[in-house]
């Protein structure tokens, strides 16, 4: 992959491709939902072991089981796994030398001896996670709640392509960023940020994600991000001011959901679309 990100991995890895651990009952709800997985064969019981060994995505998922299930150690060409939380501590993550993406979340997980000598995606949803490079040395994308520590140890990274932060309540994070020069991906999805200040020294953006900052009001800095194509804007309802799409020369895309009343007027949305923005 060129680039590593939410939309790649999910390109490269197709939910329909997974097959699902998960200790399931025979109801109807399930039967229709997951219909086509057990059709194909893709989805089995927590004690089975039917999946043939060359299974490459997997997802292992149980809310209150905490012992692994037995096909854990199946696949020894396992490149994408998602996973409950309650079970991360659980692996020994040495068989898993392939492993490309892992997903899981509302974990606080601390590295250790865990090294993923071949991980370019990490996601932990709505959580957090300490590490050093020695851990994800190959590491490309990430997602989780901001931190200090996280922070400082993706600075050592010559190229990330994605960073996805939750939690983000400080604008100097924007400005450390801007040490990230192939940072191509960026989304800050939760915080309590007034402010973009600093973001328009993160050189290379191109697509940018702004949701559910209840207190976010200044964002006219965006206006400075030359390379910026992309930008999506979620539950934000508090902005004072649109004028700054119309000095936006390199937007091709603009998505905005959630943001209430205050949204920016016919004219400037009129101004975008002449201009060739598509706006959504």
């Amino acid at each position: 992959m060129e680039r590593v990100n939410d939309f790649t991995i999910s390109k490269e890895y197709p939910r329909e491709k997974d097959y699902i651990v998960w200790e399931y009952e025979d109801s109807f709800n399930t039967m229709f939902v997951y219909k086509d997985f057990i059709e194909k064969g893709q989805l089995q019981k927590w004690n089975e072991r039917n999946f043939p060994s060359t299974v490459k995505q997997l997802q292992i998922r149980r809310k209150n089981e905490t012992d692994l299930p037995a096909c854990t150690y199946d696949f020894p060409n396992l490149e994408y796994l998602v996973i409950s939380p309650q079970l991360i501590k659980k692996i020994d993550w040495s068989h898993f030398k392939n492993l490309i993406a892992l997903e899981t979340e509302k974990l606080n997980w601390t590295m250790k001896d865990e090294i993923f000598p071949n991980l370019l995606y990490i996601s932990v949803l709505q959580g957090s996670i300490k590490f050093k490079q020695k851990n994800l040395p190959k590491l490309r994308s990430i997602s989780c709640k901001y931190s200090d520590e996280v922070m400082n140890e993706l600075l050592y990274y010559k190229r990330l392509d994605e960073i996805v932060f939750y939690a983000v309540n400080d604008t100097n994070v924007l400005d450390q960023l801007s040490g990230l020069e192939d940072l191509n991906h960026l989304k800050i999805n939760s915080g309590k940020i007034t402010s973009l200040e600093g973001i328009s020294k993160i050189k290379g953006v191109e697509h940018l994600q702004l949701a559910t900052l209840s207190h976010l009001t200044d964002v006219s800095e965006l206006a400075e991000m030359d390379s910026l194509q992309a930008l999506w804007i979620n539950t934000c309802k508090y902005i004072s001011s649109w004028e700054f799409l119309l000095e936006m020369k390199s937007l091709k895309k603009l998505s905005l959901f959630g943001c209430g009343k205050n949204r920016p007027n016919e004219k400037i949305l009129s101004a975008l679309e002449e201009s060739g923005v598509k706006v959504f």
